[in-house]
């Protein structure tokens, strides 16, 4: 038999296990609502429900005073009691339920009674979850799948970038951003060809964005398909001539080739139009110094040194190229760059 201490021991084990139900489903509605809006409404429901048992089995004030009173008799408690959440919650139902039941408990008034309230517990959460189904299904809230995306993508979570780009391009095939952002994920990941299909879709979409026509030529430059490279960004610079870019790009191309003198042209070009780093003035430097042009060779490669000083072949071909002692000090720093 059953003692009531038992008894509120039980009930205080299941309110824990509810509560710690309702808490994980929580977690997981945190985790899942950014990817589909309907989690929200097919997880909320078992939440309110499992939170609805854990206050529902909680000890109330009065069972508490009820057995301090039985443990100790001796003492008097005129307190009154405030009764829990759970009480509140249910003492609809129990209103309803003494309208039908009698003293006894086999009685058919009784047997009604509790037929009655189990009824309206299962009618109750039918009608919860089947609202929660059908908004989720037929709810005006849109999710937004390429903002999803636009988030994996920042936290370097590409296979879920990608697969909500591909759903965000399915909803509007007119917007040319989510074939870019699945260009974008492929080239992150080295996968070139799945690359320029997804930027050859948006390019499709919107030919005049430059950005995407100077991605495409890098990846046919990585390719190695010289020739389509070379077309690519010629057509950006013709369209936008003030994507500079596309020169030194253009430099790397022919350079690669050999084919000198074209790469110098498109250096100088890119030089001239504000392209100052360490690699344009080293290739150029080595370009003019080639060509015989040694001050011209001097001067790009002391530029070079300043945007990085850690180049030792630079050192080493000023110290060749500057004889005496003021060459002395390029010569050291080559020197001292071979040994480590």
């Amino acid at each position: 038999m059953e003692t009531p201490g038992n008894s509120e021991q039980n009930n205080q084990a299941k309110a824990k296990l509810y509560f710690t139900i309702a808490i994980v489903l929580l977690f997981v509605l945190a985790l899942m609502w950014s990817v589909d809006g309907s989690f929200f409404y097919l997880i909320s429901g078992p939440i309110v429900f499992f939170f609805y048992l854990g206050f529902r089995n909680l000890p109330s004030k009065q069972s508490d005073t009820h057995y301090r009173n039985q443990e100790r008799p001796r003492y008097s408690d005129t307190s009154t009691f405030s009764p829990s959440f759970g009480d509140a919650f249910e003492s609809f139902f129990k209103r309803k339920q003494t309208e039908f039941t009698s003293n006894d408990p086999k009685s058919p008034q009784s047997k009604f009674g509790k037929r009655f309230f189990v009824g309206c517990i299962v009618v109750t959460m039918f009608f919860l979850f089947f609202i929660s189904f059908i908004v989720s299904l037929f709810g005006s809230e849109e999710v937004s799948y390429y903002d999803v995306a636009e988030q994996y993508y920042n936290s370097r979570s590409f296979d879920s970038a990608y697969a909500n780009y591909e759903r965000a391009s399915k909803e509007d095939e007119a917007d040319d951003k989510p074939f870019i952002g699945m260009g974008n994920v492929a080239f992150e990941m080295n996968r070139f060809d799945s690359a320029l299909v997804s930027y050859d879709q948006a390019l499709q979409i919107n030919s005049d964005n430059s950005e995407i026509q100077f991605k495409k030529g890098l990846i046919l430059y990585y390719q190695k398909k010289y020739d389509q490279a070379a077309q690519t960004l010629t057509s950006l610079f013709e369209n936008d001539p003030t994507y500079f870019d596309a020169l030194q790009k253009l430099g790397d191309v022919y350079y690669d080739q050999k084919r000198y003198d074209e790469a110098l042209k498109y250096y100088d070009q890119a030089y001239a139009n504000g392209m100052r780093n360490n690699w344009i003035c080293y290739v150029s430097g080595y370009l003019y110094e080639e060509k015989g042009n040694t001050q011209k060779a001097i001067s790009l490669y002391k530029e070079a040194l300043s945007y990085d000083s850690t180049v030792v072949d630079i050192y080493s071909r000023l110290g060749t190229l500057l004889p005496g002692t003021d060459g002395e000090f390029f010569r050291r720093k080559a020197n001292e760059g071979s040994q480590q």
